[in-house]
């Protein structure tokens, strides 16, 4: 008997559609792949990137010229899981014949596929979470989310102890 996995996306929702869209892509088996986060004097400052931190965060930064409909507005690397809001423009992309064709799980896949293929091995969580942004306030909200992802690690859903 196959187990039936549950839809991660909003049923019905194009995925294609302009707007911004808030990602969390996990680690495989959510291990601290990724780097560590720094303490000092008992608070959390910043992550120190391993090297597939870094890889991963060269590829978001140049992601854009490979998809020109898409821009990475804010993101953090975190040593098990990264967060993005990503601004999906005017794209010729269409969900409606398929849904892994669409523009945000198209952006998704290449750049999980990008990283795996420079790190020799698969990082990734098979699938991600994403929140539709709604409006202004849910931007800056999200947005200082993701900035200050670090300083809050240890409430952190992904938190891992590195002591």
């Amino acid at each position: 008997m196959f187990h039936e996995r549950k839809a991660n996306r909003l049923k019905g929702y194009n995925y294609s559609s302009k707007g911004m869209y808030f990602i969390t892509i996990s680690s495989y088996k959510s291990e601290p792949l990724f780097g560590r986060v720094l303490r000092n004097n008992g608070s959390y400052e910043g992550v120190e990137l391993t090297e597939i931190g870094k890889i991963i965060e060269n590829q978001l930064k140049t992601m854009s010229d490979y998809y020109d409909y898409a821009k990475i507005i804010n993101f953090i690397v975190m040593p098990n899981h990264i967060h993005l809001i990503l601004e999906i423009k005017e794209t010729s992309c269409t969900a409606k014949e398929n849904r892994a064709n669409a523009a945000v799980p198209m952006f998704v896949s290449s750049m999980k596929r990008f990283v795996n293929k420079k790190v020799g091995y698969d990082v990734w969580h098979r699938s991600y979470h994403d929140h539709i942004i709604r409006n202004d306030e849910d931007f800056t909200k999200i947005f200082e989310y993701i900035s200050d992802n670090p300083r809050r690690w240890a409430e952190d859903r992904f938190y891992y102890d590195f002591d």
